[in-house]
């Protein structure tokens, strides 16, 4: 790696200097306990996705009408729902679909947002203006309503769900390839790689790819929270995965009628949304933070 590699911010020093790299992501996260929090709290919510099974207490679809409308208690600590399923359970399982969604949909959108900014930034000419002009076709419609378009053609399910945020998605991580791409074109090491005949492809994916990574990797981090929020609005809409499964978007939809006199029912699927949107913000700007060997 280069020394333009190296002062360009993003990239991490070879050699000896690695355990200084080590040391500065320590330092960025032990020294706030609000990146710490955040960063148990996105693990905690994996655990709970990972074994709802075995930690949600009830079935999250078993229905007794008998309890319906509970309020918090020792037996439902969250209370029940108009059917009279535990809400505590409901909120678990939806962690499922939440994170499942967000990484798939983030992990298709950066795959092929990288793949098309990179092949735009380095080969220039009318490949770059045309994969921009569809880019810019994407942009041109706001992303819930293009999102409701593609559900609805293909049908509410989760597999829709995850292909309607990559899709609005994909400009994003495009855009931003693009430019870093554009920034290292020039550079020593690329045009060292050029001059010994090194082929396209090698040069975009083993020597300029691995410089401008790091920060797909923090908007990475940024866009899960989008895709949390964009699956919870989906579902709150009718659009997401249908019932009976549990996902926090439908549950705020099942429990907008009761806010008045039932508002556990939107208390504890909203404060799930927003605790883990809120520790996936702080997660992706400690990361920018620790990725960046500029930052103290």
């Amino acid at each position: 790696m280069t020394e333009n590699a190296v002062a360009d911010g993003w990239a991490t020093p070879p050699g000896g200097t690695k355990s200084k790299a080590r040391k500065r992501w320590a330092r960025h996260f032990l020294r706030s306990p609000v990146s710490l929090v955040s960063l148990l709290c996105v693990l905690g919510t994996v655990v709970l996705a990972l074994g709802a099974d075995a930690i949600a207490p009830q079935d999250p679809l078993v229905q007794d009408v008998r309890d319906r409308l509970a309020a918090p208690s020792w037996d439902h600590p969250f209370g029940t729902d108009a059917l009279g399923r535990d809400v505590l359970s409901r909120v678990i399982h939806g962690t499922r679909v939440s994170l499942t969604a967000a990484v798939s949909a983030v992990a298709l959108s950066a795959l092929l947002g990288v793949s098309l900014g990179i092949i735009a930034g380095y080969v220039g000419g009318l490949i770059d203006e045309a994969i921009m002009r569809i880019i810019d076709s994407v942009v041109a419609f706001p992303a819930i309503i293009l999102a409701l378009a593609f559900v609805t053609a293909f049908g509410a399910t989760l597999r829709s769900v995850i292909f309607a945020i990559t899709i609005v998605s994909v400009p994003l991580y495009a855009r931003l390839m693009r430019a870093q791409i554009l920034s290292v074109k020039e550079t020593d090491f690329v045009l060292a790689a050029r001059a010994m005949g090194a082929s396209p492809w090698r040069i975009m994916v083993r020597h300029m790819l691995p410089n401008v990574l790091a920060p797909i990797v923090v908007a990475a981090t940024l866009g899960m929270s989008y895709a949390i929020l964009a699956e919870a609005s989906l579902s709150f809409l009718g659009a997401g995965v249908q019932p009976p499964t549990p996902t926090w978007g439908g549950m705020l939809n099942d429990a907008a009628r009761y806010i008045h006199t039932n508002m556990y029912m939107t208390l504890f699927p909203g404060a799930a949304i927003f605790i883990l949107v809120l520790s996936l913000n702080y997660l992706g700007d400690t990361l920018q933070d620790a990725m960046d060997p500029r930052s103290s």
